[in-house]
């Protein structure tokens, strides 16, 4: 899974990192 960052880079990333990042 990967996470779009707000400068466009694509990281991938656990679903529960993608959470925090949203919260």
């Amino acid at each position: 899974m990967y996470v779009v960052k707000r400068d466009g880079k694509r990281e991938p990333v656990m679903f529960d990192k993608i959470t925090a990042r949203v919260r």
